[in-house]
């Protein structure tokens, strides 16, 4: 690796997996800087102006103000449309699958390419981090990531049970409060196969880079979980932010953007989320079973008691 590489450690995987908590527990790490789904900076942030995690909108944000500051042109000059429609052109997918693709989508996306490395570069100059933790989820971003020669790239594929994803869809859906897509079940599951899929196909043959992990495990065992991603990114720590009995302390921070669970700070006991082994109905817990089950048991969710909060 050269020595001014700047290391991301990506969070791939479903939504409603936990990547917002688990990204927010490693940015408590000293030198790790939590920046949200970078992905969606660029419309959600720059056109949109949410909120980052501290509260404060986008361009009200003093942080973000410096980041963007020591972006080349400032961020008067971005045009932030353009890199979205750039962004957005998954035409090109069939062309991550060819081997030696590399170049041809280098050469496609060569100005989009230059402004998330730039972005990378400005965050990494402003929090001085050995680590930027991007929880972005998506496959493809990851993949795009791997094609910038100035970021070593780690991927931490976060897998959840999908009975308890799809039952998190359910439950967000009937509040009717939310910025993602409704989609059915069937929809779901099929685009929670999909995701995984992709993540497997480009990551798993890169054992030095990538490391799968359940929910359920670092839920249940931070600590645990936690070394096993200091040891895949070969970053040695004093201190975990992790107390007696899963307790840990989160404080403000400044994701560009995520799920509202990004706003909660103070004390934090982890505890896993199975409601879903109570509320959720029969009918549509048969049915993601049926449509994920290859996963299901690939992953270990079909063996009794893998899992087991006791």
């Amino acid at each position: 690796m050269q020595a001014n590489k700047i290391k991301v450690l990506y969070i791939a995987g479903y939504s409603f997996s936990g990547s917002t908590i688990l990204a927010n527990v490693l940015g408590e790490i000293t030198g790790f800087f939590s920046a949200g789904e970078l992905r969606c900076i660029w419309k959600e942030n720059l056109i949109k102006n949410f909120r980052c995690g501290c509260g404060s909108r986008f361009y009200d944000c003093s942080f973000w103000q410096q980041v963007f500051d020591k972006y080349p042109g400032g961020m008067q000059n971005i045009n932030a449309q353009e890199i979205v429609d750039l962004q957005e052109k998954r035409k090109h997918f069939p062309l991550m699958l060819l081997p030696g693709n590399q170049q041809l989508l280098k050469s496609k996306f060569r100005k989009y390419l230059s402004s998330i490395e730039k972005l990378y570069q400005a965050i990494q100059s402003t929090t001085g981090s050995e680590v930027i933790i991007d929880s972005s989820k998506s496959p493809l971003y990851s993949y795009t990531l791997s094609m910038l020669p100035t970021i070593d790239l780690y991927v931490v594929h976060l897998v959840r049970d999908p009975r308890a994803v799809q039952y998190s869809c359910i439950k967000r859906k009937m509040r009717k409060k939310h910025r993602w897509e409704e989609h059915s079940i069937v929809e779901g599951c099929l685009t929670w196969n999909a995701c995984n899929s992709a993540i497997e196909l480009f990551w798993h043959s890169s054992p030095k880079h990538y490391l799968r992990l359940h929910y359920e495990d670092f839920i249940q065992r931070p600590k645990a979980a936690l070394q096993q991603i200091l040891q895949l990114i070969q970053v040695e720590v004093t201190h975990l932010p992790i107390e007696e009995e899963n307790i840990v302390n989160l404080t403000t921070n400044h994701t560009a953007i995520g799920n509202n669970n990004r706003f909660k700070a103070g004390v934090t006991q982890l505890q896993i989320d199975e409601q879903w082994k109570e509320r959720m109905n029969l009918e549509d817990r048969h049915k993601v079973t049926y449509l994920t089950w290859p996963w299901l048991l690939y992953y270990g969710y079909l063996t009794q008691n893998k899992f087991n909060s006791n």
